[in-house]
């Protein structure tokens, strides 16, 4: 089964997170916090990182992970995504060398599932 790493998210949205992950055959994993991610990351196997735009647990910025992530040799294989629903956001981690990732207002579109199928391959 694929696994997902999915930083940031608020209790609410982790868990509509969660039932898309589902859709996708893929099992979710929560880190809170940067720091969380990177010691999950560094212990287990992702096939996907998900990274909210701004932290919940500490209002930090997301585009930083994926900065780290991606020029990281140890994780920059990994795809990423970031949740966002704002266009500016989704194209300053694109530039970084996220996916193109999505929004939570976009989370019942099969574009979405279809995008994170093939993030997942």
């Amino acid at each position: 089964m694929k696994r997902i790493l999915d930083i940031g998210q608020c209790d609410h949205d982790h868990g509509l997170l969660t039932k898309l992950a589902t859709k996708v055959d893929a099992q979710i994993v929560r880190a809170f916090t940067a720091k969380d991610a990177l010691e999950k990351l560094d212990t287990e196997t992702f096939d996907l990182v998900w990274v909210n735009r701004m932290l919940d647990a500490d209002n930090s910025f997301g585009i930083e992970i994926v900065k780290k992530l991606k020029s990281d040799n140890k994780f920059s294989h990994l795809p990423v995504m970031l949740i966002s629903n704002f266009d500016e956001a989704q194209a300053e981690a694109q530039k970084h060398g996220a996916l193109s990732g999505f929004g939570k207002d976009h989370l019942n579109e099969p574009t979405t599932e279809a995008a994170i199928r093939s993030a997942l391959k």
